[in-house]
């Protein structure tokens, strides 16, 4: 297999690498990750604003993990009608 192959290629190349029910792999997982990141640095931002880091924190990674989420669900969507529409 070429290093040049796309993720896409490489799925289909060997069936074994599929996820097994509906399961995904970590590399999809990614955003779910960027909204936490992201949460955490607004989250520090706000309680340095409010002179508390203790309650800022824990609201950033809250709301991260939010947008977190509804990101992931929405490109999971968009991924599966991709699908549909190559069938």
């Amino acid at each position: 297999m070429s290093p040049h192959q796309s993720e896409h290629d490489r799925s289909h190349a060997d069936p074994s690498n599929k996820p097994q029910g509906g399961e995904s792999r970590p590399t999809e997982q990614k955003w779910l990750g960027f909204g936490l990141a992201i949460g955490s640095a607004f989250g520090l931002l706000i309680g340095l604003f409010l002179k508390n880091v203790a309650i800022g924190l824990p609201l950033g990674m809250a709301l991260g993990l939010i947008f977190g989420t509804a990101l992931q669900k929405s490109k999971d969507e968009q991924k599966r009608k991709d699908e549909q529409q190559s069938k």
